[in-house]
């Protein structure tokens, strides 16, 4: 990361944190130096100090329990004696628990040498040798022996005294040594940190001045000059003066005397275009005066204007009351047309019933019809039977009455079931109307009866009908025909063969007479001929009831 590149507040606070990170590790430097002594002096003093201070004080009652025994020996009096005895006693004591403590220290020590420890373990050896000697000498002496004494003296207790003292003298000379040493190790770490602080003080020093140059070179180049003149140029452009910024030209590109040398030329250019549009605006000016001239004329034309639009909106007024009048009129006539549409409505469901009922009967009229064209067919039939059995009855009379019987018999039988067909006929007139219209929906809804295809046109007919009313009357009217005259050709047809069988019975009137048959009279046969035609009649009335 290039340090030119950053903000001016991250300059400031990297030096400055710099500078506090050095200091830091100064100020840590300075405390480890002064805890290591701290801690080394302590170690000194309850140290090796301190043990050469217990060996010279093990030395010290040493000597004196020696001049005690020595004296004891020397003393003649009781009191003497008493006196230096006592002496004895306590220079033991101090002796012995001075030397527990000295070599308490030893033993416990961390920072003492091998040499200075073997030193140590010698005086402790020595003490124990000693001891038992100066105690005999003391009883000696004590017990009135002194020449005996004077001996252990000079052969044992002197030696073993001179041994001790040089014990503890070398080792005293081996701490003083040491002690010396530490000095010099301690004048060395001394010197290692001090000159530790003087180079890290020299880096902080020369942190702090190339930080200070550097963050003096970045100010002065984003500033461009000093705070003072850039706060007097500020000045000026707040007061109006707008002439050119002294040094602005030379200043570095983005700096703030830069910056404000534009802003200045920029606000040269921006007055002098508003000056240039002030004058645009007072040239508008005038011509928007003339124009709210030309503006108030044409607002008196409007007004005239506006008064002839009010009276036709008058007028509109009046017309668009008169419209909503004729509008309730023509809402009255609506509903007055709706009631009329539905009772149409229920015309026409009472005209669908009836068509349905006109349906049925054209179906069951054209059963009968077709049943009577048979009866008429096989009584034609019957009646050339039994006019070649009266023919053939003049040669033979007992076949000729056979055969007349049997003919007589079929007649009588096929006007029998002439008069069934006319009481079924009646039955179905009798029967409500409803049924025939289900009755006819149900034949064409079943494809499996005889007039399937046809019930289905009469149905789809009828479905037609539902919906118009004028074209179902006009097939009803045309099915009512249709009926008529089918009803008039049956009958001629029907008149025609009755004729045709009532000159064949004349002619064997005898024969049959003379067997004892009663052939159906003319007037019969008519009424069963005729019983379409009051179908047909009876069909044509309810078509005329429907409309």
């Amino acid at each position: 990361m290039n340090f030119h590149n950053l903000s001016e507040k991250a300059k400031l606070t990297a030096a400055f944190g710099s500078l506090a990170v050095v200091v830091m590790i100064v100020s840590g430097i300075s405390l480890i130096a002064l805890n290591d002594a701290n801690e080394r002096f302590a170690g000194f003093i309850s140290g090796i100090n301190a043990r050469a201070q217990m060996a010279e004080s093990v030395r010290n009652a040493v000597s004196d329990r020696a001049i005690a025994v020595r004296n004891l020996v020397l003393v003649s009096s009781p009191a003497d004696i008493d006196v230096e005895k006592a002496a004895v006693l306590d220079a033991e004591k101090r002796v012995e628990s001075r030397l527990d403590k000295f070599n308490a220290m030893v033993a416990s020590a961390k920072d003492i040498s091998e040499n200075a420890r073997t030193l140590a373990a010698e005086i402790s050896r020595i003490e124990q040798l000693y001891r038992p000697v100066a105690l005999e000498i003391d009883r000696l002496a004590a017990s009135g022996q002194r020449d005996a004494a004077i001996a252990d003296i000079a052969s044992k207790c002197r030696p073993l005294l001179t041994a001790l003292t040089k014990a503890a003298n070398a080792y005293l000379d081996a701490t003083h040594e040491r002690a010396v040493e530490m000095a010099k190790e301690s004048a060395e770490r001394l010197a290692h940190e001090r000159n530790l602080l003087i180079a890290f003080c020299v880096a902080a020093m020369a942190l702090a001045i190339g930080a200070g140059i550097v963050i003096t070179r970045g100010l002065m180049r984003a500033l461009g000059a000093e705070p003072v003149a850039l706060a007097e140029v500020t000045r000026r452009v707040a007061e109006g003066d707008l002439r050119a910024v002294p040094g602005a030209s030379n200043a570095p590109a983005g700096s703030v005397l830069a910056s404000m040398g534009e802003m200045q030329s920029s606000l040269v250019r921006l007055i002098g275009n508003v000056r240039h549009a002030a004058d645009s605006i007072a040239t508008g000016s005038s011509q928007i005066a003339s124009g709210n001239v030309d503006l108030s004329s044409r607002t008196e034309q409007q007004a005239s204007s506006l008064q002839e639009t009010a009276s036709s909106m008058e007028e509109l007024t009046t017309t668009v009351k008169q419209n909503a009048e004729n509008a309730q009129q023509a809402s009255t006539l609506s509903a007055n047309a709706s009631d009329v549409a539905s009772k149409g409505n229920g015309v026409v469901g009472e005209m669908v019933g009836t068509m349905g009922e006109i349906i049925y009967n054209s179906t069951r009229i054209a059963e009968i019809t077709g049943m009577i064209e048979g009866i008429a067919f096989q009584t034609n039939i019957l009646a050339l039977n039994a006019a070649v059995e009266a023919a053939r009855c003049r040669r033979t009379g007992p076949r000729l009455r056979r055969g007349g019987k049997r003919s007589a018999q079929s007649c009588a039988a096929f006007v029998e079931r002439g008069k069934g067909d006319q009481r079924s006929d009646q039955h179905i007139r009798a029967e409500d109307p409803r049924r025939f219209v289900a009755r006819g929906q149900g034949r064409h809804d079943d494809g499996r009866s005889h007039s399937g295809s046809r019930s289905r046109d009469r149905h789809h007919g009828r479905n037609r009908g539902g919906l118009c009313g004028t074209e179902p009357r006009y097939r009803t009217g045309q099915s009512a025909d249709h009926a008529d005259g089918r009803g008039h050709a049956t009958e001629r047809r029907a008149g025609g063969r009755s004729r045709g069988c009532i000159k064949v019975a004349r002619r064997s009137g005898p024969a049959i007479e003379s067997v004892g048959v009663v052939l159906p009279s003319r007037r019969r046969i008519k009424a069963a001929a005729e019983l379409p035609l009051r179908g047909g009649d009876e069909l044509q009335w309810r078509l005329y009831r429907s409309r």
